[in-house]
């Protein structure tokens, strides 16, 4: 094909081709980590109208009887008492609003897009507050704490822990939680030790007999495994140690959860969220409603609003156990 001497493909001085700008309308999707607790707590409700504290009871555990009775002699009956606890419920909330001006400017939907971050960051906030009540409960029971030693080398996260952990909660008469699972919740670069565990009967050696596949093509997704009974996800949100033991590293906790070690209580069963994302509320103002924005300058908005609380059991017996361990490398 042949062209005129005149003419060129290109000209810098074409200003319309040379400064106009595509911009992708969908936003990169940014790095959000598993949040992984919410489904280790027992769901309890405090309905509407009834006040903002809920208070729970367990029964004492009864001892066996081996005196024998007397023909004929009924005897004096027993008692038995019950240990009461209370929890009061908390509000969280956070919102955005957004200009008119933005909202018809923009190139994307920017509520949409925003109230999805907001969405997460209230996702965030359960998984911090259910963190702190497993710490809390961790720091309250020397029984639950596991921390694996530094020296003289490190003990690194392997299925013989897991065991541990497992033949601990069941000597303790703790039951699994659904489908006879204990839940497990591992942090992401402890989860790399714990799939690399060659050790005889560890890991890799139970895999490479009975599932080769999985060795293959490795741990998809926020699951890792489901072994020795317990069922774990993994997620790099867990809280850490700094100076772990004094030795200058970071310790990853990590959490093996039995059934009714956690509660989670919310008002009229709030829509707290199962994993990644939040229930939020996007809607608009009509101008003119707002008596502090007549002109109708903000005009759209995203919030949350949630009220949230967790306890243990009032015992005080332990039905989890935090692990604590180094990780072989750090991110």
């Amino acid at each position: 094909m042949s062209f005129p001497a005149s003419f060129v493909s290109t000209d810098p001085n074409i200003q319309h081709i040379q400064n106009v700008i595509y911009y992708q309308r969908t936003a990169i999707e940014n790095l959000k980590g598993h949040t992984a607790t919410f489904p280790c707590f027992e769901k309890q409700n405090i309905p509407l109208k009834n006040g903002k504290t809920m208070q729970f009871y367990e029964n004492n555990v009864m001892g066996p009887n081996v005196v024998p009775v007397s023909e004929g002699t009924p005897g004096a009956p027993i008692s038995n008492g019950s240990i009461r606890g209370t929890v009061t419920l908390q509000q969280y909330a956070d919102y955005m609003t957004f200009s008119d001006f933005i909202v018809e400017t923009a190139i994307s939907n920017l509520v949409e897009e925003q109230s999805g971050e907001l969405g997460y960051a209230a996702a965030r906030t359960v998984d911090t507050i259910n963190y702190t009540q497993m710490d809390a409960a961790a720091a309250a029971s020397a029984v639950a704490r596991i921390d694996l030693q530094q020296s003289p080398t490190p003990d690194y996260f392997s299925a013989s822990v897991a065991r541990r952990a497992v033949a601990s909660l069941e000597n303790a008469n703790v039951k699994p939680k659904e489908a006879g699972y204990y839940a497990g919740i591992m942090n992401s670069l402890v989860a790399y030790d714990y799939s690399n565990d060659n050790t005889a009967g560890g890991v890799m050696d139970i895999l490479k007999y009975n599932d080769y596949g999985k060795i293959k093509k490795g741990f998809i997704g926020n699951q890792v495994i489901t072994l020795d009974g317990i069922r774990w996800v993994k997620t790099s949100l867990t809280p850490t140690t700094t100076n772990y033991l004094g030795g200058g590293q970071i310790g990853y906790h990590n959490y093996v959860v039995g059934k009714n070690a956690f509660f989670a209580s919310s008002l009229n069963f709030t829509d707290v969220p199962d994993e990644e994302n939040f229930k939020v509320d996007v809607g608009n103002f009509a101008k003119g409603s707002q008596v502090s924005d007549p002109a109708g300058l903000i005009k759209s908005y995203a919030a949350y609003n949630f009220k949230y609380a967790t306890y243990v059991p009032p015992d005080a017996i332990p039905r989890f156990r935090r692990i604590r361990s180094e990780a072989s490398f750090s991110a």
